[in-house]
């Protein structure tokens, strides 16, 4: 991507990461992970054309849910 001139990364967190609801500890943590990691690598490597954004999509109905 640096030599390219730029890119784009998509990081997938999740509205748990902002919202967090009992019983979810460990996955909130790791959200919230992506989240700080996708602010860092915007900051850090924005400067060279990167873009780096993360969703953070609400409930998506699955079996686990």
């Amino acid at each position: 991507m640096f030599k390219a001139g730029g890119g784009a990364i998509v990081n997938t967190s999740s509205l748990n990461a902002l919202i967090c609801s009992a019983g979810t500890t460990a996955y909130a943590a790791g959200k919230c992970g992506v989240i700080a990691l996708t602010r860092a690598v915007a900051q850090e490597y924005g400067k060279y054309g990167l873009r780096v954004n993360a969703l953070t999509p609400d409930a998506i109905r699955t079996t686990m849910i």
